[in-house]
């Protein structure tokens, strides 16, 4: 829906748009980075980067990226690793 308010919407509703999304993309991306899913995390986080570039959202994105090279390929909404006994 936020997409679609960016594209075809009155230039004001498009800005609250991309703002918007950028939030909940952001948002996304703190909640996956808690429960362990790096790999995810580090996703959103780009793509709320590019909707609206800050120095402080890139060094959290740089930070999601070194958290996610040893990352587990999946991991499950309790924060464990498939494939793991635990």
């Amino acid at each position: 829906m936020l997409n679609k308010a960016v594209l075809f919407a009155h230039p004001v509703v498009s800005n609250y748009a991309v703002t918007h999304r950028m939030y909940t993309l952001k948002k996304l991306s703190e909640l996956l980075a808690g429960e362990g899913d790096f790999r995810a995390a580090v996703r959103y986080g780009r793509e709320a980067l590019a909707l609206r570039f800050s120095l402080k959202w890139l060094a959290y994105c740089v930070y999601l990226q070194l958290r996610a090279v040893n990352a587990p390929d999946r991991v499950d909404r309790k924060g464990n690793w498939y494939g793991t006994t635990d």
